[in-house]
């Protein structure tokens, strides 16, 4: 959401919306990236990990999230359903759309966390990075490029 935010800030015309799929009948590929708390296997406070994680996955603390920070929409579909959402004080910064799309991406799209790729997952990234600025910051064909880069990621996952 701050992508969208930074953009907006700068007057930007601009939009947020999931990438297309060649099949307009699939959901969106989207691929979202946030902060996840993980207790460690062999952490000493292991408990109190496990404790601060089903604290941070509550309602009512997602929801405070919301209010205090903004820049953090909720994990659980429930507060991401609520219409209610983009009228938290948090929110009010990124205007209703920016927030109505975003959690309409994460309740209803096909997301998953950033693939695991098998093979140089930092290469593949990298070059999806550099396509990806190419794209927002060049003139030239998009097609070709993104041809481009799918042959990049086939080579290095072979």
């Amino acid at each position: 959401m701050s992508l969208a935010q930074n953009a907006k800030d700068a007057n930007a015309e601009c939009v947020y919306h999931p990438l297309p799929r060649k099949d307009p009948n699939v959901s969106g590929n989207v691929v979202l990236g946030n902060i996840v708390f993980s207790p460690l296997a062999k952490a000493k406070q292991g408990d109190g990990a496990m404790a601060f994680v089903k604290f941070m996955a509550e309602k009512d603390t997602q929801k405070q999230l919301g209010e205090i920070m903004g820049f953090r929409l909720p994990t659980r579909a429930d507060l991401l359903k609520d219409p209610d959402l983009v009228k938290l004080a948090g929110y009010q910064r990124f205007g209703p759309n920016i927030v109505q799309t975003y959690a309409d991406i994460l309740s209803k799209e096909d997301v998953h966390p950033v693939p695991p790729y098998s093979k140089n997952p930092d290469k593949i990234w990298i070059a999806w990075g550099d396509t990806f600025g190419k794209i927002l910051q060049g003139s030239d064909p998009v097609q070709p490029q993104l041809d481009a880069l799918q042959q990049e990621v086939e080579r290095l996952l072979k």
